[in-house]
């Protein structure tokens, strides 16, 4: 079943996600099972990077062995992701 998966920053910027995008992006766009990937400024203050994936196990993966290495330690204790099962994804073609 395919997720979205919520991931807030309360002290990320939009600098520091350009960064990640930059080590990240060509991974994440073959990474199995990838769908989408959106960011922007979190209410509250922050950045938030949400993802959709077909299923929690392709996401789980690609945390595992892509973000979570790169990750600072003090990253790696912050708030989890938050994870929703979704019903359906419709894209554009």
């Amino acid at each position: 079943m395919a997720v979205m998966v919520i991931a807030n920053d309360p002290t990320g910027t939009p600098e520091v996600a350009m960064k990640y995008k930059a080590l990240l992006e060509d991974k994440l766009r073959t990474a199995p099972g990838f769908v989408v990937q959106v960011t922007g400024p979190a209410d509250g203050g922050g950045y938030q990077i949400v993802t959709v994936w077909d299923s929690q196990e392709d996401f789980q993966h690609w945390f595992e062995n892509h973000v979570r290495p790169v990750l600072p330690a003090e990253a790696q204790s912050g708030p989890p992701p938050r994870i929703h099962q979704l019903d359906t994804v419709t894209v554009r073609q």
